[in-house]
């Protein structure tokens, strides 16, 4: 598909175009809470850290799209606009239940006959990862895109054809099956056939149960990046080589996305990684993909392994750094990468149209309110805001129909996103808003400040129009930007706000964002809320591994939270994604880290 020339002019193209992007990194603080109200679902959990960037002026020269070769790209096979029944699919968790086997991946390419094999795939990536440990590396850039995707896991999501995006569906990798003996007891059955890769020096070693377990007590080191993920796990034991146990400190329906998480790898128990120690220059899987090359800050290769029982079609994969957006799209239209993530900035008229619009629960902008101070400390005036706010008109005006309303946390199941003609009963009439501040006695216009900073030209415009919106409802606000750093640290994390407007910090599953965030004796509870039926509601969720009843209680959670008026989010992105016409059988799914798409994907000749 590429030769030697192409690469060559790549690398040109990145280094000639990309400028360098200043950030500072916050990470989060996984303190705990103080005493006899220690959550025992959160001790460990906090929102996944936003990472503030500054930025200097762009002095690079700017790209001229009208000189680039004309490119055709297909015409979106997804509409653009939401369909609320495509959410997710429901995760296979009822009580005593097993999952399906990896080895129907293995069944399903081997019947298949139109695939070819051969062939580089290019891909961009926009970050970079600080090291090659697996247990302590959270960078996407390596977990999912990069040298983790050498790494097999327990569990892994679900992706393919058949699969609803975005789905937390899951299912085995390293197991066969898996039993829910009791609400802390797990077990699973493991595959016997899966080798180490030759080159680490262990000859042909087979993953067992002992790996398993020394790559979990890895990554639930105190102070470990990744510990956060595997934070409801107590003991995990081996009572043989294909048998693995896991007990949880406390019920937590959340452990299968925990086990399936990208960052959950494991590595043979002979290896002893190291953040003090120098970057190694290879990596020890068990997966189909080799790690070849490493350049740093420039670009990963891996290639396919052939003892591998589940083979690639693809020779080999490239991780390309590209920093600058407009530099990853120009790649992109001159066919130098084939896999491209479209940004809302970009020219409409030069842009590829997506091939897929990736919905992405928790990643947006949220809303909240302080509730322990005036004027937001009075319900009713919560009430009236809130009817002042119009979220359809902003998804629709300013983002173009890419975003949809939640409640910030990530869905499991369709039945957990809350549905239009729901939230819409609590927005969107300045009558209403008017009339409760009347009824009230407050006297209008209500003074208040929205707290927020500057992430992007939609962002910006989101938080004006929502202003506007409000001063229509008997409000006078006035907009306080903060610098990004100040908003993490002032805003977010110390709840200094009436009312806010910024990111939510994107989690990988719905305790993770429930428990600290929403729950009254939460870490990150903010907003200042104190609500027992809601802490009941969480904490019942929260053990519930019935999916149905689970989702009968989430509802009930998003409705005490319309009503009450703590935190939502009017705006969660959808992400459009585009790539090349001889790309096939590239369907992704990106919860939670995941990366056994890779195996499928096949270039057509």
């Amino acid at each position: 598909m590429f030769d030697s020339s192409s690469a060559t002019k790549l690398m040109f193209l990145i280094a000639s175009l990309t400028v360098v992007l200043l950030s500072c990194v916050t990470h989060p603080d996984r303190s705990n809470l103080d005493g006899n109200n220690t959550l025992p679902f959160s001790n460990q959990i906090t929102p996944a850290t936003i990472t503030p960037i500054t930025s200097s002026p762009r002095i690079s020269t700017p790209i001229n799209l009208t000189e680039l070769p004309s490119t055709t790209v297909p015409v979106a096979t997804i509409p653009a606009t939401l369909n609320q029944s495509t959410l997710v699919n429901p995760t296979p968790l009822q009580q005593g239940s097993s999952s399906r086997s990896a080895i129907s991946i293995t069944e399903r390419i081997n019947k298949e006959s139109k695939q070819t094999r051969g062939g580089t795939l290019r891909a961009a990536t926009h970050t970079w990862f600080e090291g090659l440990d697996p247990h302590r590396e959270p960078s996407t850039s390596f977990v999912a895109w990069g040298p983790g995707i050498a790494y097999s896991r327990l569990m892994r999501f679900r992706s393919g054809s058949d699969v609803e995006l975005p789905s937390m569906e899951v299912e085995c990798e390293l197991c066969l099956d898996w039993n829910i003996e009791d609400s802390t007891t797990l077990t699973f059955t493991l595959r016997d056939d899966v080798k180490w890769q030759n080159q680490s020096g262990i000859g042909d070693n087979y993953v067992n149960a002992q790996d398993i377990v020394s790559s979990f007590q890895k990554q639930m080191t105190e102070g470990s990046p990744n510990s956060h993920i595997l934070h409801m796990l107590d003991k995990v034991e081996a009572p043989s080589d294909t048998e693995l146990k896991i007990t949880l400190m406390v019920p937590d329906a959340d452990v299968f996305a925990a086990l399936a998480d990208g960052r959950s790898k494991v590595s043979p128990k002979i290896t002893a990684h190291s953040s003090n120690q120098q970057m190694p220059t290879s990596v020890t899987g068990s997966t189909p993909w080799i790690l070849e090359t490493l350049k740093a800050q420039t670009m990963v290769r891996m290639v396919r392994s052939e003892q591998s029982e589940i083979v690639p079609f693809l020779d080999a994969i490239e991780f390309h750094l590209i920093e600058e957006p407009e530099t990853r799209l120009s790649a992109f239209l001159v066919g130098l990468i084939d896999i491209y993530r479209i940004e809302y900035f970009e020219d409409k008229t030069n842009s590829p149209d997506p091939k897929l619009n990736y919905i992405e629960p928790g990643s947006g902008i949220e809303i909240a309110f302080s509730t322990d101070s005036p004027p937001f400390n009075d319900p009713k005036v919560r009430a009236a805001a809130m009817y002042a706010l119009d979220p359809k008109e902003i998804i629709d005006k300013v983002w173009e129909g890419m975003a949809f309303f939640s409640l910030g946390f990530p869905t499991a199941n369709k039945d957990w996103a809350i549905h239009e003609n729901v939230w819409s009963n609590y927005f969107s009439s300045n009558d209403k808003s008017l009339a409760i501040l009347k009824d009230s006695s407050i006297q209008s216009p209500v003074p208040f400040t929205i707290t927020s900073s500057d992430y992007g030209i939609q962002h910006m415009e989101s938080v004006q129009m929502f202003a506007d919106q409000l001063s229509k409802g008997g409000f006078d606000p006035s907009i306080n930007l903060l610098s990004r750093r100040e908003y993490v640290a002032d805003a977010w994390k110390a709840g200094s706000y009436q009312m806010l407007i910024g990111p939510s910090f994107p989690q990988s599953s719905p305790n993770g964002y429930l428990l600290p965030v929403l729950h009254s004796r939460g870490a990150w509870n903010t907003t200042k809320h104190s609500d027992d039926k809601l802490d009941r509601l969480i904490f019942k969720q929260a053990s519930e591994y019935d999916i149905d009843s689970r989702a009968a209680l989430i509802q009930d959670i998003n409705i005490v939270l319309l009503k009450n008026g703590y935190r939502f989010m009017p705006i969660t992105k959808i992400q459009p994604w585009t790539w090349s016409d001889n790309l096939q059988d590239f369907h992704p799914n990106f919860a939670g880290n995941e990366y056994s798409f890779w195996e499928k994907v096949w270039i057509s000749r």
